[in-house]
């Protein structure tokens, strides 16, 4: 009986388990078909964003069933959530701010993590960026105190133009902000008078703000350079009162627009009383000079004067210093004034026991000379000027009685030399003229039955073949008067083929050729050409001789006078004024170039373009290009022509 209760239980117990085992698979089961059946669709963001945008996001589900539906923001393995919440509706849409406040430092790449139950979606990858790139365009970057500066630019964000700000600062010198609008940068500022000349940084920041909070920006920065200009020259004295025979330390010392010492060079003059140089040299600004005062400068007020970089002067005082060296040779008394006034004085001179008084009167730096005379015989002398007494023993004298007379200099056996150099040259003059004057009478002259007339020496054909020498520099007394245009042309002229192209380049425009040490020269006279207007045709001749690359090349062009005369196929003429000398300076200073004197540029004005420039103390016209007006330029000569025979 027992037996069977056992049995009983038993079985009672297989039988629960099976229903508790079909219980759980049957939940199971349920779970997982829910499971399956809730499929999440997820919105595909933008490529990129920048921050102050709104990020859309929109999640549904195929089914809503129990629990959370938790959705996330990941970006480069850091997120933040941005919804958890029980499904009451099948679709979630949120608008998420990409703002630093709300966002925090998310940024990169990032993409949109949905889960619902054990279900998981991700969005596609996108971008977050705070970051503005930024490009600018400066007028210049090396600028002087008081310029004006231009800048303007450009500022991208991630995904369009800046609505914004640009800041600009250089250190702690300016300070500048500004708009920015579809996405356009002007920055424009001026260099203080006063901001001391060195490098700096300059820095623009563009930035664009939500409220008060920035988002997105972008800075960039430029090295300037501000100039060290010289304001103003001190010049420092040790001393300002100097006494003949000592020496006056010195030195000029460069401020700059900030009042700060500055290197440099300065250039500067030492004038005495009468305003004349007595030096003049460059001295290195700031270190000391040594000036050496003469025992003969005139004494008063001298002046220390700088031209460059900055003008300044300065007073120095010289003391007056009589002194005069009085000596014996044999028999004639020397007095010379070594100090720097005019010695004027009575002096007595005793030979033996008589005394004779001498009035001497010198400028600073003369000497006077005296005879002395007595009954032949030895004596003693003595000088005495108030000042100082002088005895000279022993000398030999002779004569018929005491005296003191002053040796009065022959001029002419003094300045001898000087007066054989004038009477040189006043023949040179002389024998010039007239035998200029000889030769014209016989170009002149009618040839007479069997008379040889002198003819001039033919050019070499190798000349004429170049067209060198059809020219010659002369002095004409009796000639034509024409404004003329003159072409210098300067480089290496060793190639004949190239002597021969320049040559055919002048004569084709009916100029002619003078050469000239290490200069050609196109000589363009109205006589020759026909033409009242012959600038223009220098300078296409000068473009065609540029194209040919002559090494060292420059050429000049100016406009002046010149007096002409055509003898014996050559054109003599005559420079007058600066009419060869400015051609020749203008090539000088050329860089292969052509260069044009003021004059010749107001001829040409409407003909070329040109640019004017300035170097070694002269003004010019650089060409920049030349207008061809053709026939209209032609109707202006004519015109021009009929004007002038009117």
């Amino acid at each position: 009986m027992q037996n069977k209760v056992y049995i009983s239980v038993l079985a009672l117990i297989i039988k629960m388990k099976k229903i508790v085992l079909l219980g759980f698979l049957f939940i199971l089961a349920t779970i997982f078909m829910q499971a399956v059946s809730a499929e999440i669709m997820l919105s595909q963001p933008n490529s990129v964003y920048s921050l102050g945008e709104n990020l859309a996001v929109s999640a549904e589900v195929s089914e809503i069933k129990p629990g959370f539906m938790e959705i996330n923001l990941n970006c480069d393995g850091k997120e933040k959530n941005i919804y958890n919440s029980v499904l009451s509706v099948k679709k979630v849409e949120l608008n998420v701010p990409l703002t630093p406040v709300y966002i925090k430092e998310l940024r990169g790449t990032c993409k949109i993590i949905s889960s619902y139950g054990v279900e998981s979606k991700a969005s596609s990858n996108f971008i977050i960026s705070d970051k503005i790139e930024i490009v600018l365009n400066f007028d210049k970057l090396d600028a002087k105190p008081g310029e004006e500066i231009k800048l303007s630019g450009e500022a991208k964000k991630a995904n369009g133009l800046v609505e914004g700000f640009a800041e600009l600062k250089i250190e702690d010198k300016i300070s500048l902000l500004n708009a920015v609008s579809k996405g356009k940068i002007e920055l424009d500022f001026k260099i203080p008078d006063d901001m001391p000349g060195k490098e700096y940084s300059l820095n623009v920041k563009v930035y664009e703000k939500l409220g008060e909070e920035v988002t997105n920006q972008g800075e960039i920065s430029k090295i300037i350079n501000i100039a060290n200009i010289a304001k103003k020259i001190n010049i420092e004295l040790e001393k300002q009162n100097v006494n003949p025979g000592e020496s006056l330390m010195y030195k000029a010392v460069i401020y700059d627009q900030a009042n700060l010492e500055m290197s440099g060079n300065v250039d500067l003059v030492i004038k005495n009383p009468k305003d004349e140089v007595v030096l003049s040299k460059a001295v290195e600004a700031g270190k000391q000079e040594n000036f050496e005062i003469n025992k003969t400068y005139l004494a008063g007020y001298w002046s220390i004067e700088t031209e460059a970089p900055v003008k300044a002067k300065k007073l120095f005082y010289i003391e007056e210093k009589e002194e005069v060296e009085m000596r014996l040779d044999n028999d004639t008394l020397i007095i010379s004034n070594t100090g720097n006034v005019a010695y004027k004085k009575s002096v007595e001179v005793s030979v033996g026991d008589e005394k004779k008084i001498v009035e001497v009167d010198l400028g600073v730096g003369e000497t006077a000379n005296y005879k002395l005379a007595a009954p032949e015989g030895v004596y003693d002398i003595k000088v005495n000027d108030g000042a100082k007494i002088l005895e000279f023993n022993g000398v030999s004298l002779t004569g018929n009685a005491v005296g003191v007379a002053k040796v009065v200099e022959n001029w002419g056996e003094k300045y001898f030399l000087v007066w054989i150099f004038l009477v040189f040259i006043l023949g040179m003059f002389v024998y010039m003229f007239l035998a200029r004057f000889v030769n014209n009478l016989r170009t002149k002259s009618p040839q007479k039955s069997g008379e040889k007339i002198s003819k001039v020496e033919p050019i070499k054909k190798e000349e004429i073949e170049l067209g060198i020498g059809n020219a010659e520099h002369t002095t004409i007394l009796k000639g034509n008067k024409e404004e003329s245009a003159v072409l210098a042309l300067r480089g290496e002229f060793r190639d004949k083929s190239v002597l021969e192209k320049i040559s055919s380049q002048i004569k084709n425009k009916k100029g002619v050729v003078y050469s000239s040490g290490n200069y050609l020269l196109g000589i363009f006279a109205p006589s020759l050409t026909g033409s009242i207007v012959n600038e223009a045709e220098a300078v296409k001749v000068a473009g065609e001789i540029e194209k040919l690359e002559i090494p060292s090349f420059g050429a000049g062009i100016n406009t002046g006078s010149i007096v002409t005369k055509k003898e014996a196929g050559r054109l003599k003429f005559t420079s007058l004024g600066n009419t060869l000398s400015l051609a020749k300076k203008l090539a000088d200073i050329s860089n292969n170039e052509i260069l044009l004197s003021e004059a010749s540029a107001m001829k040409t004005r409407s003909l070329i373009r040109a640019e004017k420039q300035s170097k070694q103390g002269i003004s010019y016209f650089k060409l920049i290009k030349f207008i061809d007006r053709g026939i209209n330029a032609r109707l202006v000569d004519l015109f021009l022509k009929s004007q002038k025979s009117k």
